[in-house]
């Protein structure tokens, strides 16, 4: 089908014409009288129509006295639609009056391609060239519509014949007109599109201003679609020729079907964004991206040559695409859609609107001047009450966000009051939880000060005993002779053990001390090694069938640092008991103290049984004993207490340990710092 539904509605528009023709309408037309004054006569039924579907008669042979026969008579104006052939028209016109007339011949749509007038004159005929492919320059009179003069002598019957070829659609309305009928026509055209444009482009820019106001893609698209519709009445009412391309009128052919082509399309887009398509309905949101594709290529036709095959399907497209959107806009008002509602009569307008232009293209309406008209007063509603729903939408999405915001806050409030009560209740129970760990704090507190005190009694009661036996033994010494060499040494050994006694029960005292109520370490600056030694010695006191070796750094003794000498000592004493008790009887325990680093390094090591791995980072907890220890003696707080004491001093102490090989542990105390001058 070479030219679609629009070429069936063309043959349908032939068949009522050749009925009408057919009913004996073969004579001559009546001649259409020019009065004096101001007059505006409308041709038809004064017309005769010869179709030359090939395009090749001669003005010489239409006006033959052969061809005047085939001519038949016209009761309307042409309008045959989409159809290729040549048109022929001939008319008669008579002035009635005493004096001569100077008319218009005013021809439309301004649209059709080539329009030429053969107008009597001496000797035959002259010829008028109008349509939208001469050149405003060209053309006899200056208006958007071809306009050609006809002087009319007083009595004379005037015959005319129009020849019209065009590839769009096949129209044409002929009107005879006074001067002041020509000028107040053009003002009427200029005012009626005037006010059409102008709407259309002011619409469009308020919706540009809410697309970047709000964000709503509609609105963009609204004002694209509108905008469009302006330019394309601004093309097919004549204004392009005029006043864009007055040089070059074959391009007026081009910019009406590329601006039908792209109003479409755009129109299309907007209905999907408007109606929500992709959300609401996948089908016609792929259908409306086809039928907008295919409007894409009907923009492009006039530039490939076959927009006529082109511009009929694309206006039954269009038709297709309102009535669908106004289907659409029924179902969204069902659903309590305000704004649907002018969405709805919006497009019903516009399809009213439409159907008349399209039976009017097709050739089922004849060319008037209330179907000229007819869409842009359609279109016009269809602008205002569309602009008036996507304004109400607009304020209906202002007050659900409001609405939302407003449900929001309360929410939030109630959030707050909630969080609040929770706070409330949560600082009650931590000001309990407080309370109770004060009071279990002090009571641990109070017991460890009762231990601390029962320590100090015991060590008390046992230190004068000690003392007594310490006494008795160096009174049997004195009375001893120097020749008693066998109980002298007895009586040495027994010396020692009150000694070792003693010593015990020193470090038992401190060591309940540290572990009892915070101590701060009372701090003075020392030299370090005689503390080693003295630590050293007195492990040896205690323990004397070990070897403890101590290997002193030679520039340890300028060092001096800043520390508690009974807290250091302890902590000594501790790890060179831990590293014995950990050590097989046969092995050393070696004690190095370096000084490098501004920092003073004592390092304990042992070859005994070492510690595993998983176990070396939780040996400074208290309780602790590393899994390989449960054979030894002790119950996990020697360490723990070395740590607390080591970083009471702000030092540090590490641990280096292959299990089964041996362990080393190392302090590391700040030096002191040199005084100014030294």
């Amino acid at each position: 089908m070479r030219q679609g539904l629009a070429v069936l509605g063309s043959w349908l528009a032939a068949l009522l014409l050749s009925c009408a023709v057919m009913t004996g309408l073969a004579a001559a037309q009546p001649v259409l009288d020019v009065g004096p004054g101001d007059q505006t006569l409308g041709l038809n039924g004064h017309m005769a129509l010869l179709l030359d579907p090939a395009g090749t008669l001669t003005p010489e042979q239409a006006m033959a006295p052969a061809a005047r026969d085939r001519f038949r008579s016209l009761p309307i104006s042409l309008s045959l639609g989409y159809d290729p052939a040549t048109a022929w028209l001939r008319f008669a016109l008579r002035n009635s009056g005493p004096d001569p007339r100077s008319m218009y011949l005013d021809l439309e749509p301004s649209f059709v391609d080539h329009i030429d007038v053969f107008l009597p004159a001496p000797g035959g005929y002259r010829t008028v060239r109008l349509g939208d492919h001469v050149r405003i320059a060209d053309k006899p009179v200056f208006s958007m519509n071809n306009v050609a003069p006809v002087d009319l002598p007083p009595g004379a019957v005037v015959e005319v014949f129009v020849r019209v070829q065009t590839t769009s659609s096949l129209l044409l309305r002929a009107t005879l007109r006074s001067e002041r009928s020509l000028e107040r026509s053009g003002t009427e055209m200029a005012l009626v599109l005037g006010l059409y444009v102008g709407l259309a482009f002011v619409v469009g820019a308020i919706n540009l201003i809410f697309w970047w106001w709000v964000g709503w893609p509609a609105h963009f698209w609204y004002a694209a679609y509108v905008i469009s519709l302006g330019v394309v009445s601004a093309v097919t009412m004549g204004v392009v020729p005029v006043w864009i391309f007055p040089d070059h009128p074959a391009w007026s052919d081009l910019a009406v079907g590329c601006a039908n082509g792209l109003s479409c399309a755009v129109g299309c887009y907007f209905a999907i964004a408007v109606l929500e398509l992709r959300q609401r309905s996948r089908p016609l949101y792929y259908l409306y991206h086809a039928i907008a594709l295919f409007c894409l290529v009907g923009a492009a036709s006039p530039f490939l040559g076959f927009y006529q095959q082109m511009a009929g399907p694309m206006l039954i497209a269009v038709l297709v695409v309102l009535f669908v959107a106004m289907v659409e806009s029924y179902r969204f008002a069902r659903q309590g859609s305000g704004p649907a509602r002018l969405f709805l009569i919006s497009f019903a307008a516009q399809v009213f609107g439409l159907s008349f232009t399209i039976f009017r293209v097709v050739g089922l309406l004849p060319t008037m001047e209330w179907t000229d008209y007819g869409y842009q007063v359609a279109s016009a509603i269809h602008m205002i009450l569309m602009n008036i729903g996507l304004a109400q939408r607009m304020k209906d999405a202002d007050a659900l966000a409001l609405a939302a915001q407003a449900e929001a806050l309360a929410l939030a409030q109630q959030a707050e009051s909630r969080a609040q009560a929770i706070a409330v209740e949560r600082t009650r129970d931590f000001e309990a939880a407080k309370l109770r760990a004060e009071a279990a704090l002090a009571a641990e507190q109070e017991a460890q000060r009762t231990q601390v005190r029962f320590i100090d009694v015991i060590s008390h009661q046992y230190r004068t005993p000690l003392s007594v036996i310490a006494a008795n033994i160096e009174g049997i010494g004195i009375s001893l002779g120097e020749a008693d060499r066998a109980n002298q040494r007895r009586i040495d050994r027994i010396r020692r053990a009150v000694g070792r006694l003693v010593a015990m029960i020193d470090v038992s005292l401190d060591r309940s001390r540290l572990d009892g109520p915070p101590l701060e370490p009372r701090r003075r600056r020392i030299a370090p090694w005689p503390m080693l030694r003295q630590a050293v010695q007195r492990v040896r006191d205690t323990l004397g069938d070990r070897t403890i070796a101590l290997q002193l750094d030679p520039a340890i003794d300028g060092a001096t640092i800043d520390a508690d000498p009974e807290m250091i000592e302890l902590a000594l004493i501790n790890l060179i008991e831990n590293a014995v008790k950990f050590s097989r009887p046969d092995q050393p325990v070696d004690v190095v103290a370096t000084v490098r680093d501004d920092a003073l390094h004592v390092a304990v090591r042992d070859r005994g049984i070492g510690i595993p791995p998983a176990d070396r980072d939780q040996v400074f907890q208290k309780f602790y004993r590393a899994s390989n220890a449960s054979d030894r003696p002790g119950v996990g707080i020697g360490l723990q207490l070395v740590a607390q004491l080591i970083h009471a001093h702000g030092g540090t102490i590490r641990v280096d340990s292959v299990e089964n090989e041996g362990t080393t542990f190392t302090v590391v105390l700040r030096l002191a710092p040199v005084p100014a001058g030294a």
